[in-house]
């Protein structure tokens, strides 16, 4: 509902509902004057050239999330990119959901296996990624399993690159 409430009060003047009728090098050139300081900050784009920045903004979405929404769920596959360029988001180690909502082993005291090995490993605090942060990005390059649940903390807005996009891209 919050979603909703968010899409229809922004749907008129977001980014992406603004810049879809312009020309493909118009919003390239729009998305790299907004956007082109938050992703030459990324350690992922460091060294790139200039002509794949640019086809990775024109790849993108730009998509506004509500406070408190899951952008990824632990244990799933996301075949999507996210450069976090406005808000917070919180990386929650722990599986959120409850043990009957989950098919892993359960141990003693209520959590996975996974988790404990999990726990040992990184410790069980959250981690707070910000504006110019990637999310999923070695799950988006290996297919891998998620292995935080990544939920926002504040209103944020994404740039997102599917992999099918960003596979178009990469053989430019």
């Amino acid at each position: 509902k919050t979603q909703i409430k968010l899409d229809f009060n922004n749907r008129e003047i977001s980014d992406e509902h603004v810049l879809k009728d312009f020309p493909s090098s118009v919003r390239r050139r729009v998305l790299r004057r907004l956007y082109l300081p938050s992703l030459l900050q990324t350690s992922l784009m460091n060294g790139m050239r200039q002509q794949f920045v640019d086809a990775f903004l024109s790849a993108c979405n730009v998509e506004l999330l509500t406070s408190g929404e899951v952008i990824l769920q632990r244990g799933s596959v996301s075949s999507d990119l996210y450069l976090l360029v406005g808000g917070v988001v919180e990386c929650l180690p722990v599986d959120t959901r409850s043990p009957a909502d989950t098919h892993e082993e359960i141990g003693a005291n209520g959590t996975s296996i996974a988790d404990s090995e999990y726990r040992s490993e990184y410790g069980m605090s959250a981690r707070k990624l910000e504006a110019g942060d990637f999310i999923n990005a070695i799950g988006f390059f290996t297919e891998s399993p998620q292995i935080d649940t990544v939920r926002t903390v504040t209103v944020c807005k994404t740039l997102t690159m599917s992999r099918s996009a960003y596979k178009m891209i990469s053989q430019d």
